[in-house]
């Protein structure tokens, strides 16, 4: 299936996903496909990545949702951005390809752990790290360190919680808010251009779910059917509380992206900037983003009761 950017711009699904881990990087204004500024290395937002130096010892500052960039406790199988410097190397790495099936615990010299367990690493570079935290780790805190080329962090404490869910935004400020990176139906990236017609299922992507049945493994790029959260999941659209089609892993993609199919109710509120949100349990995403939804309804059978 191809998708289609706010302006119509095709994407494959493959570049749309890998798009949305793009999303996860230090960057504000750009396009999320495009890793690198001109420059070099991507800017950081909020001003959390400190000057590159591979001559020190690798320093962690915070850690945050890598959907969001908020900082906060942290869940099992949620993806981060972890801040810091000399983390890794100069010039940004991103996951290329996988190991045996999985996405590896270490890239160009790169490894963090939690609580001892490993982690799997998306990209790398001196001052962020993007990683999914391990799904073993248990108890009320964890303790994480950065490796790089054998040198080891100080270990920094991070609350654990059972869900820390945040909605992937296109251009997030480092508060989190935005456009929600949304698909409509037919493909269409959600946007002021593409707005959903209310009654039609929007899919949205998301991180921090906690545990799912079956069991998350560190990793491993999901199959079907997909692992599906423990806890429960809401949507609120517009001040309306939904229960979502799907909400659940995505099959081909690593285990800690959720994708949730939601129907936008009849009578919802338009415009441009309608907000939405997520719970997953009593946990709640970011304030600020925000779907485009329009009248003239289009009724849309249940098929999007899967990924």
């Amino acid at each position: 299936m191809m998708l289609r950017h706010a302006r119509n711009e095709k994407i494959g699904a493959a570049a749309f996903i890998a798009a949305l881990f793009c999303s996860a990087l230090p960057l504000s204004g750009q396009i999320r496909n495009q890793l690198t500024t001109p420059s070099g290395p991507p800017l950081p937002r909020g001003g959390r990545a400190a000057a590159f130096d591979s001559s020190s010892a690798p320093i962690v500052t915070v850690i945050a949702n890598a959907a969001s960039d908020v900082v906060g406790p942290i869940a099992p199988g949620e993806i981060v951005t972890v801040y810091g410097s000399g983390l890794g190397p100069a010039q940004l790495t991103s996951l290329s390809s996988l190991t045996a099936g999985v996405v590896a615990t270490q890239l160009a010299g790169t490894q963090v752990f939690f609580n001892g367990n490993p982690a799997p690493i998306l990209y790398t570079w001196g001052s962020a790290v993007s990683a999914v935290v391990p799904y073993e780790i248990t108890g009320a805190a964890a303790q994480v360190t950065v490796t790089y080329l054998g040198q080891t962090s100080t270990a920094i404490t991070v609350p654990v919680v059972p869900a820390a869910p945040a909605i992937f935004v296109w251009g997030a400020l480092a508060s989190g808010e935005g456009q929600a990176l949304a698909v409509n139906p037919g493909g269409s990236i959600n946007s002021t251009y593409n707005p959903a017609p209310i009654g039609s299922v929007v899919t949205l992507y998301a991180t921090g779910e906690g545990q799912t049945s079956p069991p998350g493994a560190d990793g491993k790029v999901a199959a079907s059917p997909a692992p599906q959260p423990i806890l429960p999941v809401t949507v609120s659209i517009g001040g309306q509380t939904i229960t979502p089609l799907y909400a659940g892993g995505v099959p081909g993609e690593i285990a800690g992206v959720m994708q949730i199919n939601v129907r936008i109710p009849t009578n919802s509120i338009q415009g441009s900037a309608v907000p939405i949100s997520l719970q997953v349990g009593s946990a709640s995403s970011q304030t600020g983003v925000a779907i485009a939804i329009t009248g003239n309804p289009e009724l849309f059978g249940d098929e999007a009761t899967t990924p």
